[in-house]
């Protein structure tokens, strides 16, 4: 009997502790994402129009599933194809995911994007505003604030991550930024955006 008890708890502890292993790779992981490029002032109305990029900087494919956009609010996202939605939940290694107001208006501004659009409810700001990518469980993926001083406001502009800091330069969706001096949306994260483990 004594023998049984102990078989138990020991396998218990190891379920618990695979969990525990599990969600601290799972966290890792997901630090390791980037918001990568804002479209938070369209030129003329903003209405549809606004969206922000994503990329997994990281060597696997990471499922962003129940993860939630927060512009101030949580918001759901939505998996393609809802509300014109193209694409999987699931961010290959490097790739890049758009998240956007209105997935259906994205594709006709941007016709010749093939890659994954996610559609959900967003507000941004045109003066100042914090985006968060946040886990099921509440952690903070990643995070940025961007200002209406950084540029691209109202001109057709984007930021984008380029070196560690926002630039504001043409739309480049689905694709990295590479900067007059060769630098790119690859490197570290931005200091305003650290990795959240």
């Amino acid at each position: 009997m004594n023998l049984q008890k102990f078989l138990s708890k020991s396998i218990l502890l190891s379920i618990l502790f695979l969990i525990v292993l599990f969600s601290f790779n799972l966290a890792k992981s997901a630090g390791e994402f980037r918001i990568t490029e804002i479209m938070y002032d369209a030129e003329g109305s903003d209405t549809d129009h606004e969206w922000v990029e994503i990329q997994n900087t990281t060597g696997a494919p990471i499922d962003i599933t129940d993860w939630k956009f927060n512009d101030g609010v949580n918001h759901i996202l939505n998996t393609p194809p809802v509300n014109g939605g193209t694409g999987v939940m699931s961010i290959p290694a490097n790739g890049f995911a758009i998240i956007t107001a209105d997935a259906t208006q994205f594709l006709l501004d941007f016709p010749n994007f093939s890659g994954t659009v996610i559609d959900t409810s967003m507000s941004l700001a045109n003066t100042t505003d914090t985006l968060k990518i946040i886990l099921s469980g509440g952690e903070i993926v990643t995070e940025v604030t961007y200002t209406a001083s950084s540029g691209s406001s109202g001109n057709g502009n984007t930021l984008q991550y380029s070196s560690g800091t926002y630039t504001a330069s043409a739309p480049t969706p689905g694709a990295a930024y590479v900067s007059s001096d060769g630098g790119s949306g690859t490197t570290n994260p931005p200091p305003s955006s650290p990795p959240k483990y």
